[in-house]
């Protein structure tokens, strides 16, 4: 699914017929559509139960499924990568930044200096997020973060 603001000009994807308002040529996919259709009514059916479970699964007044860490002296992609050796999946940034390089203009924003935000780590939960993924993070977390202080401080 896309959302197009008014005015937004778009190049055609598929040329060749009118549909779409000529943005995209062939036949409309009727499948994609209904399954479109019939995840978003799951998802806002289960929505409020989704929330209600997600905040328990974290502490403090913020949204539900994100939390973001910055630990100072530890490269935000180093953290990714001892994670992803893990099988967590995490990011350094807002996904709708997702490959810059630049720190979170967010936690500039906020007060956080270019260094620290660098080293920014943002961990999302999902419906299927279970209490056990969490806690085996909080558990994995520290360990990493320590390891990579150590090599930093053994580099120095």
């Amino acid at each position: 699914m896309l959302y197009v603001r008014r005015g937004t000009r778009l190049v055609p994807l598929i040329h060749g017929g009118d549909q779409e308002r000529r943005r995209r040529a062939s036949t409309e996919n009727v499948a994609g559509i209904v399954a479109c259709g019939t995840a978003l009514e799951l998802v806002e059916q289960h929505r409020p139960a989704t929330c209600t479970r997600l905040t328990s699964l974290r502490r403090g007044r913020r949204l539900p499924n994100n939390v973001n860490f910055c630990f100072r002296d530890v490269q935000g992609e180093t953290i990714l990568l001892e994670l992803e050796s893990e099988d967590v999946y995490a990011s350094t940034g807002s996904a709708c930044h997702a490959g810059s390089q630049a720190p979170s203009h967010v936690l500039l924003a906020i007060g956080r200096c270019p260094e620290l935000a660098h080293t920014a780590l943002r961990l999302t939960l999902g419906a299927p997020t279970t209490a056990a993924e969490v806690e085996r993070v909080l558990e994995l977390l520290p360990i990493i973060v320590d390891r990579l202080r150590e090599k930093l401080i053994a580099r120095r």
